[in-house]
């Protein structure tokens, strides 16, 4: 089967409108390499995603997508991996926790995608969530304790914001900053009032 778009073009430049016409084939009848393909090819769309198309993702496709996710390709570098990440917090597969949190930990793990990794799992949530944002604050790399700041701001308790003020006053770079924000962020949330 072939999906088939059409879209007509209206130009000044041109004197009559012009069909473009996209064939393609059903990638999903390909297998798993088509499901791969078809989620790649969803992650690399100059415009980005849209939350509605990425809850449609079922089984292989979902499974390409947390694969994707799990692992760099050397080809295309980090981008399409930290996509990947942040669709799945989108969608708040919480399937994939365990692997996005091994990512958020992983030494051998480029910052850029540690930061992903910890956002998305920010966004999941869920049980233990919280308590690893605390472990990376507590012995984490200055970038990810950043990070972490940032996702105890989305899902913290009023216990935190306290946490979250006393390392904005002991970090003087800009780990101390983004808790200090962060900090502030919670405290609204939680609609506390002014240190």
């Amino acid at each position: 089967m072939t999906e088939r778009t059409e879209k007509v073009i209206k130009n000044r430049n041109y004197r009559y409108p012009v069909s473009v016409v996209v064939e393609r084939p059903d990638l999903l009848e390909l297998g798993e390499a088509g499901a791969r393909l078809s989620v790649e090819l969803m992650l690399s769309a100059p415009e980005g995603v849209p939350s509605r198309k990425l809850r449609r993702l079922r089984g292989a496709e979902r499974s390409a997508l947390r694969k994707i996710a799990a692992e760099e390709d050397p080809a295309r570098g980090i981008l399409l991996q930290k996509a990947a990440l942040g669709a799945l917090g989108q969608v708040k597969d919480h399937a994939a926790s365990l692997v996005i949190a091994r990512l958020a930990q992983s030494p051998e793990v480029d910052t850029r995608v540690r930061a992903e990794a910890i956002a998305s799992l920010a966004e999941i949530g869920g049980e233990g969530t919280r308590e690893f944002m605390l472990d990376v604050i507590e012995s984490g790399r200055p970038e990810d304790r950043a990070q972490a700041a940032l996702a105890l701001a989305r899902l913290g308790t009023v216990a935190d914001v306290g946490l979250l003020e006393a390392m904005a006053e002991a970090e003087d770079t800009f780990v101390g900053t983004i808790a200090g924000g962060a900090a502030t962020t919670l405290r609204e949330k939680l609609h506390l009032e002014g240190s």
